[in-house]
């Protein structure tokens, strides 16, 4: 497994499978395991998360996040269940996002 988190969704426990374009489910009630493939214009790193109407959260592209360097990824750090947030790390600091407003919120800088 990646060490990004995995998520519950339902009775099922999702994670990225290192090294690859996968995501293992592993289903608590039935207590199988399946594999799936990332969507296919997904290129970058993520983290798994349930979406509000249930199932896995949708990809989102953070190329226009402001401090980005280039050729720096900015890396999702983590995300507040139910409340549709996400925090992701930049070279200027770490950034909340709403998924249903699209609100981006710095949070703290980047200290050197």
């Amino acid at each position: 497994m990646d060490m990004e988190p995995c998520t519950l969704v339902g009775n099922r426990i999702c994670c990225l499978a290192a090294e690859s374009k996968s995501i293992v489910k592993y289903d608590l009630g039935h207590r199988k395991f399946a594999f799936f493939h990332w969507p296919l214009a997904y290129q970058g790193r993520g983290v798994l998360m349930p979406a509000m109407g249930g199932g896995l959260g949708a990809v989102l592209e953070l190329n226009t996040l402001p401090g980005l360097v280039p050729f720096e990824e900015p890396a999702m750090v983590g995300f507040a269940e139910g409340l549709g947030v996400i925090f992701v790390r930049t070279g200027a600091g770490v950034y909340s996002i709403n998924l249903k407003s699209g609100r981006v919120k710095k949070m703290s800088s980047r200290s050197i």
